[in-house]
């Protein structure tokens, strides 16, 4: 078999055609490294022997353009070949990236981290359940959690409550609760709780007022005396509201009931 002529494509790649009528897209680093030039006489065994590495070429310079965007993990890679190419090319491929140090987890752990900790307000334990999810081996996951845990101290707790703050509509009651509530779903542990600042100014006043007026107004419809006060307690208490702030109020107009 022959190569009778080589047609150059985009980015690079060649479609080399043969003198039995078939075809095989290369890209230009197989085109020279097996010598595909017109005139060139391959036996059908070495065409063979060819287009297996041919794959395994495509399936490198595939990965590599990937990886080349951002820095990946090792099953992202595999995730994005697996529906073109076997599994020996693709593991075959990622032997190669990794002797090459085009993909290192731990480097990708550790450049996750750094990314998390110092652009979002996210816990440990969220970096955690993204390595996971990235299916990093557990000993680069342990390593780089507990390093991310040591950095977070008072200052990163105390800002994030001071976001919380701003736009907390609520009780002061109800503030400490929902504001363990959030860093437990953002990947803080108990442990971070100790952080948390015991002096927060929190001025629930005008809330409380909102509160009280739309309850009042909604029981006194169907109660009214002792039961209207005690349903109106009973509500204001679930909302947060201390009894002591809700019976200064009751007392300030006891003559509306």
């Amino acid at each position: 078999m022959k190569v009778e002529r080589v047609v150059q494509l985009k980015n690079n790649f060649y479609d080399v055609y043969f003198s039995d009528q078939s075809k095989l897209k290369v890209h230009e680093e197989s085109l020279v490294k097996y010598e595909l030039l017109p005139g060139r006489i391959i036996s059908k065994d070495m065409l063979d022997d060819i287009k297996t590495s041919i794959e395994f070429d495509r399936a490198y310079i595939k990965a590599i353009q990937y990886i080349s965007y951002k820095i990946r993990s090792t099953q992202e890679v595999i995730d994005y070949l697996k529906d073109e190419y076997a599994v020996d090319i693709i593991n075959q491929t990622i032997i190669r990236l990794k002797e090459e140090r085009y993909i290192d987890d731990s480097h990708y752990a550790t450049s996750l981290s750094n990314t998390i900790f110092n652009t979002t307000d996210k816990g440990p334990k969220h970096l955690e359940r993204k390595l996971f999810e990235k299916n990093i081996d557990e000993n680069i996951i342990v390593e780089e959690v507990e390093r991310f845990n040591d950095k977070v101290d008072e200052g990163r707790i105390e800002r994030i409550t001071q976001k919380e703050l701003k736009k907390y509509k609520s009780s002061s009651n109800h503030f400490e609760m929902k504001l363990r509530q959030k860093l437990m779903r953002d990947g803080y542990t108990n442990a971070h709780f100790d952080f948390i600042p015991s002096d927060i100014q929190f001025d629930d006043t005008d809330y409380f007022e909102k509160e009280f007026e739309k309850y009042y107004n909604r029981l006194k419809r169907k109660y009214e005396g002792f039961q209207l006060r005690q349903k109106l307690t009973a509500s204001l208490m679930r909302r947060g509201f201390s009894y002591d702030q809700i019976n200064e109020k009751l007392e300030g107009i006891e003559d509306e009931f």
